[in-house]
């Protein structure tokens, strides 16, 4: 008897650690974080975001908690001087990140609560997180999605 209940709580546990463990999110094979970026932007009306370049990538996460060897990968978009719209989408190197990822987005889009006209939206699917401030969040949002399997 007690052979058949430890087998079975055996039994249960195993389902319970699979059940847990859903498919990893993964970014469709022919993107990488900046073809996705550049999507969002073609289609959508965001078009006053400028690509943060790699060396200013450091200074532009400081305060935020966010470390670029944290980084699988990224695009960074940030506003221009005439319009302000905002495009950030991360992909952590792993999962522990994720969290810290998106509080740090939510710390650098509150350094522009005074600049900003709309709304932002921080979207995590996965061990990717997007910031995203424009009048086209919910188009944004839409192919962020579709775009990560």
């Amino acid at each position: 008897m007690k052979k058949q209940i430890s087998i079975l709580l055996l039994y249960i546990a195993l389902l319970l650690s699979l059940s847990a463990c859903g498919p990893d999110k993964k970014l469709k094979p022919s993107m990488n974080m900046r073809s996705l970026s550049e999507k969002i932007l073609d289609e959508t009306d965001i078009d006053s975001a400028a690509l943060v370049d790699e060396n200013a990538i450091n200074k532009f996460l400081e305060g935020s908690g966010i470390k670029k060897d944290m980084l699988a990968d990224h695009s960074i978009n940030v506003p221009t001087e005439d319009e302000f719209e905002m495009l950030i989408i991360l992909e952590a190197k792993n999962d522990k990140d994720v969290p810290i990822l998106k509080h740090g987005l939510d710390y650098i889009d509150s350094k522009y609560d005074n600049q900003k006209n709309t709304g932002s939206l921080i979207i995590t699917k996965g061990r990717y997180v997007m910031l995203v401030n424009s009048e086209d969040n919910r188009d944004a949002q839409q192919i962020f999605d579709s775009s990560i399997d």
